[in-house]
């Protein structure tokens, strides 16, 4: 296993003992793990808020007014897709 490592770093021109190369080679693979694992949660965030989360505004937005057979004008906020104006006509 330590050949490994030392092969590895040989190829770039760096010479470290076999206890520093394990030491960075985990330190950097425990660096991506953790990072990738920040980026899916980034991501998951991203798709939640695209639609469902406007969609959900939208209606909040909408239940604040308990009689809308009074209001002749509407402005959609920018929710997105017209989700407001929507929610408004139904």
């Amino acid at each position: 296993m330590g050949a490994f490592f030392e092969s590895l770093f040989s190829v770039t021109g760096v010479t470290l003992p076999g206890g520093a190369a394990r030491f960075a080679a985990g330190f950097t693979g425990s660096v991506t793990a953790i990072s990738a694992v920040c980026l899916f949660f980034a991501a998951a965030n991203f798709f939640y808020s695209t639609f469902p989360l406007h969609h959900d505004m939208a209606l909040q937005m909408v239940s604040v007014v308990s009689d809308w057979s009074t209001v002749k004008h509407a402005l959609d906020l920018g929710c997105g897709r017209g989700i407001l104006l929507n929610a408004v006509a139904t």
